[in-house]
């Protein structure tokens, strides 16, 4: 039988059926979770919690990132990696911490939308978003942790030869945030573009 089919099968086998246990041709295809079946507790729990996780990513990054930007002061190389990771943390509780709420607690990607003929909105399973998703899954990730590798860089030439000029001055370190966000870019694209949701 085709792969598609198999996993088509294995997931209305998984909806329907009261026993989970799957024949043995899905084993190693298909992951059949009964997290559909959480109660409402669990659910209420995880929404709130996620909910929270989110609105203090939200808060707490643009806090920082309001105060590196309104104090001339905080405008130097160190503190242009602390905007830009407080950036790229922003970006994945924006765009990808949602999202992942839903398939971790359910399985399955779903979006509440504005319908097109009313102004009502319905439970809808995502589209182009599926590739959204992915890609600042992955982008923003790399750039804190190659942002994080640049500053420990810094931090260790700085302990090495402490009577040295800083390698990374406010120029190389636009520059260097510059270049992480387009490594960043290529290594999420792939993965991104190859992202699709299908029933």
């Amino acid at each position: 039988m085709d792969k598609e089919i198999l996993v088509q099968f294995g997931e209305r086998a998984c909806r329907h059926a009261e026993n989970l246990t799957l024949p043995k041709e899905l084993r190693g295809i298909f992951f059949c979770a009964a997290s559909y079946r959480e109660g409402i507790a669990t659910q209420v729990f995880v929404a709130i919690s996620f909910v929270l996780l989110m609105a203090t990513a939200i808060i707490g990054n643009s806090v920082v990132m309001w105060i590196i930007y309104k104090h001339k002061v905080m405008h130097y190389g160190f503190n242009y990696f602390l905007f830009n990771m407080a950036f790229a943390d922003l970006l994945i509780a924006l765009f990808n911490v949602g999202t992942s709420w839903t398939y971790n607690l359910y399985y399955d990607w779903w979006l509440v939308i504005p319908h097109k003929k009313h102004s009502k909105c319905k439970v809808s399973r995502y589209g182009d978003l599926c590739t959204l998703t992915s890609f600042f899954g992955i982008a923003p990730t790399t750039v804190s942790v190659c942002s994080m590798m640049a500053l420990s860089w810094d931090r260790c030439q700085a302990v090495v030869n402490p009577l040295q000029k800083r390698p990374l001055s406010r120029k190389r370190s636009v520059t260097a945030i510059l270049v992480i966000w387009v490594l960043s870019t290529v290594t999420a694209l792939p993965f991104a573009i190859s992202a699709s949701v299908s029933d």
